[in-house]
C-alpha cells in the first residue's frame, strides 16, 4: 500500500500514541480514530458516506475499557465493515492474533514488540478492492 489513510480503533491512549508515532514520517497518515465501539461505528458510517477517506483500519482487540476477555467489539466492527462493503485493508493490533478471536484480517501486527514493524506491514499490503 503506497499511501495508507489509516483509521485506528483502540481504547488505550498509550497504544493510540504508539500508532501515531509509528506512522510518524511514513507515507501513511492517521485520518480518524475511535476509542469506543460506538465511536467506531460512527466512523464507519462516516466512511460509508464519504466523509472520511480511509483505506486501512487498524483494529485493537476490545474497545471496552479494562476488558481483557475477548474481542466482541472487533467482531462487530469487522461485521459492519463487510455489511457496508468498505474498500479497506485491515490490520489486527491486539495482545492476541485476531484469528484467536475468530476475526479474519489482512495482517496481524500484535502488541508484543511495540508494533515496530507496523509501517513495513502497511507497505506490504496490496491496495484495497471493493468487496463487490
Amino acid at each position: 500500500m503506497h499511501e495508507g489513510k489509516v483509521v485506528h480503533f483502540e481504547d488505550d491512549l498509550d497504544w493510540q500514541r504508539v500508532v501515531q508515532f509509528r506512522l510518524g514520517n511514513s507515507a501513511h497518515k492517521l485520518v480518524a480514530q475511535a476509542s469506543s465501539s460506538q465511536e467506531a461505528m460512527d466512523v464507519l458510517e462516516r466512511m460509508h458516506r464519504g466523509e472520511i477517506d480511509a483505506n486501512l483500519v487498524i483494529l485493537g482487540g476490545s474497545l471496552t475499557k479494562g476488558s481483557r476477555t475477548g474481542a466482541h467489539d472487533s467482531q462487530l466492527i469487522m461485521g459492519r465493515i463487510k455489511e457496508l462493503d468498505l474498500p479497506v485493508r485491515t490490520i489486527g493490533l491486539s495482545a492476541h492474533e485476531m484469528s484467536y478471536y475468530g476475526i479474519e484480517v489482512d495482517a496481524d501486527v500484535g502488541k508484543g514488540h511495540g508494533a515496530r514493524n507496523l509501517v513495513e506491514v502497511i507497505d506490504g499490503l496490496p491496495e484495497p478492492q471493493s468487496q463487490n
